[in-house]
């Protein structure tokens, strides 16, 4: 490891980078908002800052780090629920 670089930095970076560049992808088209990669990833990267901030927190990176993975915790919620009442996935009645 790089001499002074610490693991909550190093999760820093690994989170700044899945973030950003999942957003790239986003408004590139190559990745899509529905469904539950985006969500997930982008929750990924919320808990990787969040990490970060283990040795010098910062107050307003965490309100905006919790508010994003609020964010995508509804994403995922939405996506499950709106999965399970979906018309294809429920079966015909075998009556």
């Amino acid at each position: 490891m790089v001499p002074g670089l610490h693991w909550y930095d190093v999760f820093g970076y690994m989170g700044s980078a899945i973030v950003v560049v999942l957003y790239f992808l986003n408004m590139r088209g190559m990745i899509s908002t529905r469904g539950l990669s985006y969500p997930l990833v982008n929750l990924l990267g919320c808990f990787l800052i969040i990490s970060s901030l283990w040795h010098d927190f910062n107050l307003p990176a965490f309100l905006i780090e919790a508010f994003w993975a609020l964010v995508s915790v509804y994403g995922i919620a939405e996506t499950l629920w709106q999965r399970r009442v979906s018309p294809a996935s429920r079966q015909p009645n075998q009556g």
